[in-house]
């Protein structure tokens, strides 16, 4: 018989997680630039070579276009660590769960929001990104 190790009984740290995570980043990039006012969600090193070239060319007002996404992105990573500390003790829920409810609902609600509200549905779409990015930081133990 085998012994499992502790990151094989994660399931958030299965082969199958790890696939859906990479797809669900990507599109939401694909997404955000195509159909968002080409802001990317969850690449933000393009958002801040978009925004330097903005202010290289002194169009400053299009330059905090991107630096929005980029608080927002920030403060997700904030959250998650918050959200990790106070519920890693919980046996009812483990606090990965909570951070994809928060991102379902979030992509739910962003979906929902007209053309007229990107600068609103990029900074929800960052800060849901880098939620998950920062929840799910390694894969079988391998950054």
């Amino acid at each position: 018989m085998e012994i499992k190790t502790e990151i094989e009984n994660q399931i958030s740290d299965s082969r199958r997680l790890a696939f859906f995570l990479s797809l669900a980043g990507g599109f939401q990039d694909a997404y955000s630039y195509v159909c968002r006012d080409h802001v990317f969600a969850n690449a933000q090193t393009g958002n801040i070579v978009l925004m330097s070239g903005h202010l290289i060319s002194g169009r400053f007002l299009e330059a905090l276009h991107y630096l929005f996404p980029i608080i927002a992105f920030i403060s997700g990573i904030y959250i998650t660590e918050w959200i990790r500390y106070i519920y890693k003790e919980n046996n009812i829920l483990h606090w990965r769960q909570i951070i994809l409810f928060v991102e379902i609902i979030a992509m739910v609600f962003v979906g929902c929001l007209p053309s007229s509200m990107n600068v609103l549905a990029n900074v929800i779409l960052s800060f849901s990104c880098a939620m998950q990015v920062s929840s799910f930081k390694k894969f079988r133990g391998i950054p």
